[in-house]
């Protein structure tokens, strides 16, 4: 079963995966957008290469939205100082795109 996001959840005794990505992972997007450290126990810089208009949106596993952040003419934004330990998804819409990273907030 494949959530809002396009990841992988169990489902009964199977499990079906989708392209759902981790900051650490180098693509194509890499080089555009990189989020660390990752994991973290304090906060996650987002690294902007460009000078896009950004939408970040930060979610729980259950899809619940924590954060909304607009961002324009940055190169660096911080995200994530308030969020409980636990796992993530980071949206980030730019230039017509979508990338998906997933984030991990550790304890201190």
């Amino acid at each position: 079963v494949t959530n809002s996001f396009a990841c992988s959840k169990l489902s009964g005794t199977k499990t079906v995966t989708s392209n759902c990505r981790f900051a650490d992972v180098k693509d194509k997007n890499a080089d555009e957008i990189k989020i660390s450290p990752n994991p973290s126990s304090d906060y996650f810089t987002i690294t902007l290469n460009r000078n896009y208009y950004y939408e970040i949106m930060i979610y729980d596993l259950s899809g619940k939205k924590i954060e909304n952040h607009t961002i324009t003419n940055s190169d660096n934004f911080i995200i994530g100082e308030n969020l409980e330990a636990g796992f993530y998804l980071c949206e980030i819409f730019y230039e017509n795109k979508k990338d998906l990273f997933k984030i991990v907030k550790t304890t201190h």
